[in-house]
């Protein structure tokens, strides 16, 4: 168990060298350059999540880095879900999932490097 939450803490700690390592092996696995690209960004969105909240964490000096973290993530769940009602005006769940996870990989790397910065200047 030991070996795994070391393992975890490696790649969670900078988590883009985890998406170019999967995006670049599932390549080599025979798959199908954009089915590679998306598994990466989902696998490294969940990277991102831990990392931005144990920065969340260190930062602030509280343990709530994994409820904003949340709640931010279910926040775009709702708005997205809220548009493609209105526009649409039926829910397609696979697409909500699928952007929510896109969109919060973007928000989530810019949060990563925000509060990796934070953190430099804060000692």
């Amino acid at each position: 168990m030991e070996a795994f939450i070391k393992t975890y803490a490696l790649i969670a700690t900078i988590p883009f060298i985890s998406f170019f390592l999967i995006y670049y092996l599932l390549l080599f696995a025979g798959k199908k350059k954009r089915t590679a690209r998306e598994f990466a960004i989902h696998f490294t969105t969940f990277l991102l999540y831990g990392a931005v909240s144990a920065e969340i964490n260190s930062i602030l000096h509280s343990k709530l880095g994994f409820l904003w973290s949340f709640l931010w993530i279910l926040l775009i769940f709702f708005i997205i879900g809220y548009l493609q009602k209105k526009v649409r005006g039926v829910l397609n769940y696979k697409k909500i999932i699928t952007s929510t996870s896109k969109l919060s990989f973007i928000s989530l790397s810019f949060f990563y490097f925000l509060f990796f910065l934070v953190g430099l200047f804060q000692g």
